[in-house]
């Protein structure tokens, strides 16, 4: 429905006289303003990506998470007990 209605407007300007290149030229600007849309939001990403690395450090790190499965009484707790070392 949507193409059918961009073909009638191309149809509508032609018999008008108008030029095509307008809609070329309007494809042209909206391309670059993506690409200058997607380039501030790479660089915006990786200045995040910076920071972050630079605001780590050991006493800062998450605890991994861990999911252990298995049935009643088969040790699940000893085994978690043992890696984070406590009783």
């Amino acid at each position: 429905l949507a193409a059918r209605k961009q073909e009638e407007e191309k149809r509508r300007r032609k018999q008008e006289g108008e030029e095509e290149e307008s809609d070329e030229e309007e494809s042209a600007q909206v391309d670059e303003a993506l690409l200058a849309r997607i380039e501030a939001a790479k660089q915006d990403r990786l200045q995040r990506k910076e920071d972050a690395k630079q605001a780590r450090s050991k006493d800062r790190l998450r605890s991994p998470i861990l999911c252990v499965l298995g049935h009643v009484d088969t040790g699940k707790t000893k085994l978690l007990d043992k890696v984070r070392k406590t009783n």
